[in-house]
């Protein structure tokens, strides 16, 4: 089944990691028609903006999600990163956030990268939004 992409205008997408860019004045439907890696721009986000352990989660997520090749290294990075984060939620009785962690690293492990990249989004909004929020960083 055909994945239908809408992208409006000036708006860009990553394949495969290469960038495509709607250069039409109108929006428009890209249907592709086999397996690939994509992300739009306003999911993006850029490693200055990984500065809370949810955000750099959501980093790390991300380039397992674009750079299969690096995945390893960007894998024990998430897993470093989450059982730090993990403890530390553990020590101030936050189970909502142990639970969130927890789901990730499940979604991580079965490689299912933009489902973890939308649970995460729950928590700290989209990264391309102006009104993302760093709802982890006091903790």
């Amino acid at each position: 089944m055909p994945l239908t992409m809408r992208l409006k205008p000036g708006e860009r997408l990553i394949i495969n990691g290469g960038v495509v860019r709607n250069a039409s004045n109108r929006t428009v439907a890209l249907e592709v028609l086999n397996i690939v890696t994509t992300l739009h721009e306003r999911d993006l986000m850029l490693p200055e903006q990984a500065d809370t352990p949810f955000r750099a989660m959501y980093f790390q997520i991300q380039m397992m999600h674009l750079e299969p090749e690096n995945h390893e290294r960007h894998y024990r990075a998430f897993i470093d990163t989450s059982a730090r984060c993990y403890a530390t939620r553990m020590q101030v009785d936050d189970t909502a956030g142990c639970a969130t962690i927890s789901e990730l690293i499940s979604l991580v492990g079965e490689r299912s990268y933009p489902a973890a990249l939308r649970r995460l989004q729950k928590e700290i909004g989209r990264p391309g939004d102006a009104r993302a929020v760093k709802s982890d960083s006091a903790k």
